[in-house]
């Protein structure tokens, strides 16, 4: 990330001077660069949650621990989001069938645990 990163900077110098094509590979560029530190974050969430639940000697107990951090906000929306399709044996079901598509059909057949999708989606 940081050879990337510094590969990035290098090219401020000559932002003023740079063809339109040069311009459009550095932005696409930075556009992979920033999508792979996004996939990075989400690892480590994930990783960070199975620490924490595998630490946790009471389950749901002691799992929230750090909620109050602005960096526990995906693992919240996770948990929340879970909590409220394992209420709901047809949610279960419907959200059991990960073949293409199930977005859509979630978004149709679930439209208030859809929005809360939405919500944690727009808060990430």
């Amino acid at each position: 990330m940081r050879a990337q990163t510094s590969r990035l900077e290098s090219f401020l110098a000559e932002l003023d001077t740079m063809s339109d094509a040069k311009l459009r590979q550095v932005l696409l560029l930075a556009g992979d660069l920033l999508a792979y530190a996004w996939t990075v974050q989400g690892v480590v969430n994930l990783v960070g949650g199975a620490a924490l639940t595998v630490a946790s000697k009471n389950s749901d107990e002691n799992l929230d621990l750090g909620d109050d951090l602005e960096s526990g906000a995906t693992l919240r929306s996770v948990r929340e989001l879970a909590r409220a399709a394992a209420a709901d044996p047809e949610l279960v079901e419907l959200l059991s069938d990960r073949s293409p598509g199930l977005p859509e059909r979630v978004a149709e057949q679930a439209p208030e645990f859809w929005a809360k999708v939405r919500s944690a989606l727009d808060r990430f």
